[in-house]
């Protein structure tokens, strides 16, 4: 799993290096004696802890700039371009289509995607704002996220494996 920086983690350290520090002064508080601020002081250090890590875990989003950059990631990632692909959409799959899918693919309707077994295992990728269009993106529906700059469509499963792939696992 990627991370979003390493900052989170540095501050994680540096939290706890300061309870390392001080915890000897804070358990040497005497809490029968009123000094609850000791206590205090320890949760509010162990609830900065547990914030920090959840924030270095939380895997960064997904972001493309364009329809190129992404092209280019599925390639690397060898996953299949299915011709044609436009100047600002295109097709993806795990594993080329045989002729007959190549000719329901061009076809497949931008309401329903992913919502019909003829879906099964394709994404189609657009970008939002370019040179040459603005999407309009309330007319594809269906199952559908925003990566960056592209709206990309489709199968459930292949987007969640795209995601995968992109965070590295």
């Amino acid at each position: 799993m990627a991370f979003s920086s390493s900052t989170p983690w540095r501050a994680l350290a540096t939290g706890l290096a300061f309870i390392w520090r001080h915890d000897i002064k804070a358990l040497r508080c005497n809490l029968l004696r009123g000094k609850g601020l000791c206590l205090v002081a320890i949760i509010w250090t162990a609830v900065a802890c547990i914030h920090f890590l959840a924030v270095a875990i939380t895997p960064k989003p997904i972001q493309f700039r364009t329809l190129r950059e992404f092209m280019e990631f599925a390639k690397a990632k060898q996953l299949v371009l299915i011709p044609p692909t436009g100047v600002n959409s295109t097709f993806i799959s795990a594993h080329p289509p045989s002729a007959e899918q190549l000719s329901e693919i061009t076809m497949l309707n931008k309401k329903k995607c992913g919502l019909t077994p003829a879906w099964r295992g394709i994404v189609w990728a657009c970008q939002i704002d370019s040179k040459w269009l603005q999407l309009g993106t309330e007319t594809i529906s269906g199952n559908r996220r925003f990566w960056g700059n592209l709206l990309v469509a489709g199968d459930e499963e292949m987007m969640e494996r795209i995601e995968r792939l992109y965070h590295g696992d």
